[in-house]
C-alpha cells in the first residue's frame, strides 16, 4: 500500500476546461542549487486568476488558450519567474532563492507587532466586498494507523463555488459539487475494539437491534453490528466538503494571534523577508509562551511591504489537554487523548487591487492511548482555488447547493457530465 504522505499529496491539477484551441504544458518545477522538487508552487497564466499547483515532486499540468503565451511560476521564498510558451510544451523550471539581506529587517523602524496591528487594520480594505465565483478543486483524506491497521478513505471534488462577500465571515460561500470521486484502501480497525466498554456498548446495541427485528421493525444494514467488530467509520471524522478549509481561508483573521486581547501573551519577531507572485514579502513570525484556551500556537504571517496585506499565513496549533479532562475520558471511555495537533497554511493572490482566495492545506492530528497502544486518526484536506471569476457572476441555485456534513455522492450536480478526463488531469 502505498504512504500515507504519497497518497495525501498525490496530485491535483486543475486547468479550466479544455476548448478545441487550448494547449497543454506540463513540467517541473526545482530549486535552481539543490535540484530538489517544489511542492505546491504557483502556476498561473500571467495576468489572469487561472493557474494550478506543483504535486509532491514539483510537477504540473496547465491547459491554456491560444491568446495565452505565458505563465508566472511563484514559490514563497523563491524569485518568480515568467516563461514563455511557444510551442514547447515539457518544461523544466529552476526557481532561484530569494536573497535575505538581515539589513533590511535591522533598518525597520517599527516593532514586528506594530506591523501585525496595521495588517489587521487594513485587512478589510485589502479583500473585495464584491461577490465573485470560483473553481476549486477539493481533496479530503481521512486515515486511522495503528499497529493492526492502516487505512485510509480519500474523498476528491470539483466544486463551482459563489462568494457574496469575502470579507463578511458570517457569509458563507455557496458551493455546487460539480465532480465527485471515492476511494479507500485497509480496513480501519481501531485499537477501541480491545477496549471492553466499547464492546460491551456494542453487544448491547446489537441486542437492542436483534429485539426491533424480532418486533417486525427494519433495521438497515449500516445498523447491524455486533459485539466482535467494532470499526471507526473515518468518513464520520471528515467534514463532508470544503467549508472548513474555506472557513480557514476566510477567518484566520479571527485566529487569537490576530486578536487585540491576546497580544500580550504572543511574542511576535521579524523572520527572513521573502517574495511571492511579483511581491516582496514581511515575514513576521509568532509564539505564545502561555496557552489560550488550552492552545498553542506557532507559525508565520507573510505580509505584502506594499500595502501590509496578509499574503499568505503559516501556523501550527496544539492543544494541551488538561489532565482533568483526560481523566474523564479515561474513566469514561477507557482511553486518554495524547495528542490534538493542527497545521494550517493558506495563500492569496492578488489581482489588480484586492487580494483572493488561492490555496488552503488542513491537517488534524488526534492520537489516542489505550492500555500503552497507540492510534492516529487523520483528517488532512486540500482546497486548491485554480479559477477566478469577477465577471457576471451568478449564484448557485438552491436546489444545487451542496449541503455541509451529508454525504457528498449522491449531492453531485453535473448537468453538463464533466468527466475527470475533460480537465486533462494526471493521476
Amino acid at each position: 500500500m502505498p504512504s500515507i504522505r504519497a497518497v495525501v499529496f498525490f496530485l491535483l491539477f486543475f486547468p479550466s476546461l479544455s476548448k478545441a484551441q487550448d494547449k497543454q504544458v506540463e513540467g517541473q518545477v526545482i530549486d535552481a542549487q539543490t535540484q530538489q522538487a517544489l511542492s505546491y508552487a504557483s502556476i498561473s497564466i500571467l495576468n489572469t486568476l487561472k493557474g494550478t499547483m506543483t504535486d509532491e515532486d514539483g510537477k504540473f499540468a496547465l491547459t491554456f488558450g491560444e491568446s495565452q503565451d505565458s505563465i508566472l511560476i511563484s514559490y514563497i521564498g523563491y524569485q518568480d519567474k515568467v516563461i514563455a510558451l511557444g510551442n514547447t510544451n515539457k518544461l523544466e523550471i529552476k526557481l532561484d532563492p530569494y536573497e535575505y539581506k538581515l539589513a533590511e529587517v535591522i533598518v525597520r523602524p517599527k516593532s514586528a507587532l506594530y506591523y501585525i496591528k496595521e495588517a489587521v487594520d487594513r485587512y478589510p480594505g485589502t479583500r473585495s466586498k464584491n461577490p465573485f465565483g470560483a473553481k476549486a478543486f477539493f481533496q479530503e483524506r481521512t486515515s486511522l494507523d495503528n499497529d493492526k491497521s492502516n487505512a485510509y478513505q480519500l474523498d476528491r471534488a470539483i466544486f463551482k463555488m459563489y462568494f457574496p462577500d469575502f470579507t463578511d465571515t458570517t457569509k458563507n460561500s455557496q458551493n455546487q459539487l460539480v465532480l465527485y470521486e471515492f476511494k479507500e484502501e485497509g480496513e480501519a480497525k481501531s485499537i477501541l475494539m480491545d477496549n471492553k466498554r466499547v464492546r460491551r456498548q456494542a453487544a448491547r446495541d446489537a441486542k437492542r437491534k436483534e429485539k426491533r427485528r424480532q418486533r417486525g421493525e427494519v433495521v438497515e444494514d449500516d445498523e447491524q453490528e455486533n459485539e466482535t467488530k467494532v470499526n471507526i467509520n473515518l468518513g464520520d471524522a471528515g467534514a463532508g466538503g470544503p467549508q472548513m478549509s474555506l472557513n480557514l481561508a476566510q477567518t484566520f483573521i479571527e485566529e487569537s494571534f490576530f486578536e487585540e486581547a491576546y497580544f500580550k501573551k504572543y511574542t511576535y519577531s521579524f523572520g527572513e523577508d521573502s517574495y511571492y507572485q511579483g511581491r516582496q514579502l514581511m515575514a513576521i513570525d509568532f509564539f505564545n509562551k502561555r496557552k489560550i484556551e488550552f492552545t498553542f500556537s506557532k507559525g508565520t504571517v507573510y505580509l505584502d511591504k506594499e500595502d501590509l496585506a496578509i499574503v499568505a499565513i503559516s501556523y501550527n496549533q496544539r492543544v494541551k489537554i488538561p489532565f482533568y479532562i483526560n481523566a474523564l475520558i479515561k474513566t469514561v471511555a477507557g482511553f486518554k487523548l495524547n495528542t490534538v495537533e493542527m497545521d494550517v497554511e493558506v495563500k492569496n493572490q492578488k489581482f489588480n487591487e484586492y487580494w483572493y482566495p488561492k490555496e488552503v492545506v488542513g491537517d488534524i492530528l488526534v492520537q489516542l492511548e489505550q492500555e500503552k497502544k497507540l492510534e492516529d486518526i487523520r483528517l488532512k484536506q486540500f482546497l486548491n482555488i485554480y479559477e477566478i471569476d469577477l465577471d457576471e457572476v451568478e449564484e448557485i441555485p438552491m436546489e444545487l447547493r451542496f449541503k455541509k456534513g451529508e454525504d457528498m455522492e449522491p449531492q453531485q450536480q453535473n448537468p453538463q457530465g464533466l468527466q475527470w478526463s475533460d480537465l486533462k488531469q494526471k493521476f
